[in-house]
């Protein structure tokens, strides 16, 4: 049977509470699953702007996880989005069509541990 690549888990949860309530311990007991199975796995860690939150960084690290996280919106990510966005808007007037432009930049969000 093939390795599976992907690996998703979900659970219901009152609406009353964070969307990252329990996550860290969810995601750390499947990370020991998995390396119990195959200690040298890579395994990357992904979710929406709900996760990428303090703890979800520090258990990534600590765990040798690689992660992708989205990003909230907010003013800083908004200059730095500006020009991109603006180049969209002139290639949306030319072709009509929605434009999804990419970019890398350095944003670096500082948390406690």
């Amino acid at each position: 049977m093939p390795t599976p690549k992907h690996l998703f888990r979900g659970w219901l949860r009152p609406g009353t509470v964070h969307a990252a309530l329990g996550a860290a311990d969810d995601v750390l007991r499947v990370v020991k699953s998995l390396r119990a199975e195959q200690p040298e796995m890579t395994i990357h860690m992904r979710g929406d702007c709900g996760f990428g939150l303090p703890k979800m960084y520090q258990v990534c690290e600590e765990h040798q996880l690689t992660y992708t996280f989205g990003l909230a919106t907010n003013n800083r990510l908004k200059e730095l989005a500006q020009d991109l966005v603006a180049q969209a808007a002139v290639q949306y007037e030319r072709a009509g069509e929605k434009q999804r432009l990419l970019a890398t930049s350095s944003y670096f969000h500082r948390f406690r541990r």
